[in-house]
């Protein structure tokens, strides 16, 4: 469902356990970041909201829904949207060039879009930026600390690369929640989105330097084993750099 052609000229799963499973894995490091921009008010969405469940049984794979309020005028204010997702997706397009802003759109490594119904045109986009991301990966740690945990960014290793400001990210996110649409264009359906972005805040900047941010137990409110992650990228909507799950908060 794509915006008027105005409007963008404008603009420049209940899959827990397997999101677990990554959690427990011995680094915790994502390699590939997928946000879902979709609307409960886009007749062309449902299909790509259950495309994303599939993406969750991947352990090296942070498959996000970030719901826009952009259709919210067709009828159906969406529950779930934030107006600071909207910005994030028209701020990609004005990042990469391209002007493209639409639903269902998927954006891949902070990198790339593809149709977020389109299972072929994103595992695409996965192995075109895949090379790109492994060039200039950052691998991001935690280390428990009393009250909260300390995430390590360490030195970039890209001897190619110009000078980098980068932001991190704390993305909170809810596995699965059910809506049923009382207007609009999916009237009378009951939608199930997952990993449902609640939360997107700027913890710190990384430029290139070994780095240490302490995130305390108030900042990781909410999280829990597979429901938060921390993503380094780029400015604040450029290539995403590293991303990591936040590990389990018993005992700190």
């Amino acid at each position: 469902m794509r915006l008027p052609s105005f409007a963008a000229a404008l603009l420049a799963a209940v899959a827990l356990p397997s999101v677990a499973s990554a959690q427990q894995t011995a680094s915790g490091q994502i390699s590939c970041v997928l946000e879902l921009y979709t609307s409960q008010g886009c007749s062309s969405c449902p299909p790509a909201d259950q495309l994303l469940k599939s993406y969750l049984g991947r352990d090296d794979v942070l498959a996000l829904s970030l719901n826009v309020d952009i259709w919210d005028r067709l009828g159906w204010p969406d529950t779930l949207a934030k107006h600071q997702f909207t910005e994030r997706q028209r701020q990609y397009a004005r990042s990469r060039g391209d002007g493209n802003v639409y639903t269902p759109q998927t954006v891949i490594n902070g990198m790339a879009h593809a149709v977020g119904s389109d299972r072929a045109e994103i595992d695409q986009m996965i192995k075109a930026t895949d090379a790109k991301k492994r060039s200039m990966a950052v691998a991001l740690t935690f280390r428990p600390e009393t009250g909260g945990l300390t995430l390590d960014a360490p030195a970039w290793l890209n001897a190619s690369a110009a000078a980098v400001d980068a932001t991190l990210w704390l993305v909170k996110f809810t596995p699965r929640i059910e809506v049923v649409i009382g207007r609009g264009e999916n009237a009378g359906r009951t939608i199930a989105y997952h990993n449902v972005v609640r939360d997107l805040t700027a913890v710190g900047s990384w430029r290139g330097s070994a780095k240490s941010t302490a995130l305390s137990r108030a900042a990781l409110d909410g999280c829990t084993v597979g429901t938060c992650a921390v993503l380094l990228q780029q400015g604040g909507t450029g290539s995403i750099l590293g991303a990591a799950w936040v590990p389990a908060l018993a005992g700190i």
